[in-house]
């Protein structure tokens, strides 16, 4: 079993490998994530966590945002959004949100994020606590 911060690299890590099938391209894994809290006896606290990448034309914050209250309207999920600064995101085109005690963050991969994984369509992240 592998333990993780979060889902999004392994599935940017696909992505980048898979080049040559047509765009747009969806990928979502459902998984484990973890996080360091000494509070727990084990020193981690673990989470079930969804994470969605969307490459292709129409991959942009606004698809990100729509996907995103989709899935907090049919799982229920009240949210507060706020502007975040997350390095493998674009600045002003990504967001963080509060749900029901669980974090959760979407927009549009860095240029930066982009170039190292060899990715040339623009490409959207989203990822939640389940």
């Amino acid at each position: 079993e592998i333990f993780r911060k979060n889902i999004f690299p392994e599935l940017l890590n696909v992505l980048s490998k898979n080049k040559k099938e047509p765009f747009p391209q969806k990928i979502f894994e459902l998984g484990k994530t973890v996080k360091i809290d000494p509070s727990q006896e084990t020193g981690v606290n673990e989470k079930d966590s969804l994470s969605i990448i969307v490459s292709g034309k129409a991959a942009d914050f606004t698809y990100a945002k729509s996907i995103f209250e989709s899935l907090c309207k049919n799982l229920m999920l009240k949210y507060k959004l706020k502007e975040t600064n997350m390095p493998f995101l674009e600045q002003g085109k990504s967001a963080q949100a509060e749900l029901d005690g669980k974090k959760a963050f979407f927009g549009e991969l860095s240029e930066k994020t982009a170039k190292e994984f060899k990715i040339e369509e623009k490409t959207i992240i989203i990822e939640l606590e389940i």
